[in-house]
């Protein structure tokens, strides 16, 4: 995870750089190919201011010879590559260098002025700038620049790459380390601290969290601990107890069963919950296995009022009871 954040984080900090350096460079460019391109337009316009004046003089004397020395001296010029006279009807007189389709040759009239007279158009003045050196230049400078541009960005990468593990990213490992280790235990651990000195900041703040985190895990572990140890026992007890109750209720139904008077235990309802062997002989009962039950005792003194027609509101069948019953019958 650590290696795959680090190689996202050079993904991104290469493309943003390289979007930065490639709108900078282009930027830094066109500035200075715009500052070649007015140069080279300042050099034409004063070589022309220069040269006009004598070519207009060879032109309107009709002095062929210096008027070629002329023209071919123009594109010995570093930033001219093409220079040419054409008369009146735009034929070309005299020409020197190679003609190209770009950029397109500036056009300066020839026009003499007489004295005392109108003045007379005798030619045209041609010349196409060199663009060569301008784009040379361009050339030199993107290599220049984009070398530098790269290598600055890739030392710049790794010192960011760098500062992100040294602030961040060790710093992340040691937390999730300590959270697979630790938290994930029974047993009370120490407190999470990083390898760096104090500052208030989002890590520190993820540590705090962490370690109350441990603690409150710690504590509801232990009292969980003491709360089953604590069941475990009660547990233990309740058994105990209930092993305790069925000895002692087994040795009261022996007990029960050796006695030769009656002994019969009413519940509120008059049922009979327990009964011993003269008991059932007393009221005529069978003894039934424990998944079953007697009936229930009020109906059987019911059935001795009907039998002896005694009227059941005139007489109570607790008293009836202990007339016909042994004084040893409970109830």
């Amino acid at each position: 995870m650590q290696k795959q954040l680090a190689r996202r984080l050079l993904v991104a900090i290469l493309i943003f750089s390289s979007i930065i350096t490639f709108g900078s460079t282009s930027y830094q460019l066109l500035a200075e190919y715009q500052k070649d391109l007015s140069s080279l337009e300042k050099n034409i316009y004063e070589t022309s201011r220069v040269v006009l004046p004598s070519i207009l003089q060879t032109t309107w004397t009709m002095d062929d010879r210096l008027q070629l020395t002329q023209i071919q001296s123009l594109p010995l010029l570093p930033f001219i590559r093409y220079a040419a006279i054409e008369d009146e009807h735009g034929v070309i007189t005299q020409q020197s260098g190679t003609l190209k389709n770009t950029p397109l040759p500036k056009r300066y009239p020839l026009v003499y002025e007489p004295p005392n007279g109108t003045p007379i158009m005798v030619g045209t003045l041609v010349i196409q700038p060199n663009m060569e050196p301008i784009y040379s230049n361009l050339r030199s400078r993107v290599f220049i620049i984009f070398v530098a541009q790269a290598i600055k960005t890739f030392f710049i990468s790794l010192f960011i790459l760098y500062l992100i593990h040294r602030l961040l990213s060790r710093h992340l490992n040691t937390i999730l380390n300590y959270i697979r280790r630790n938290l994930a235990t029974r047993t009370p651990s120490p407190s999470l601290w990083l390898a760096r000195p104090y500052y208030d900041d989002e890590l520190q703040a993820i540590v705090h969290a962490i370690n109350k985190a441990k603690i409150d895990l710690d504590t509801a572990y232990l009292y969980l601990r003491d709360q089953r140890k604590n069941l475990r026992d009660e547990i233990t007890l309740r058994t105990y107890a209930e092993q305790s109750l069925k000895r002692h209720f087994e040795s009261l139904v022996a007990v029960l069963e050796t006695l030769t008077d009656a002994v019969i235990t009413l519940d509120a309802q008059a049922n009979i919950i327990q009964i011993n062997a003269p008991g059932c002989e007393f009221l005529g009962l069978e003894m039934v296995k424990n998944d079953q039950h007697y009936p229930n005792l009020d109906s059987l003194f019911r059935v001795y009022m009907e039998d002896n027609q005694v009227n059941n509101e005139s007489i109570d069948w607790i008293d009836v009871l202990k007339s016909q019953m042994p004084q040893s019958i409970t109830g």
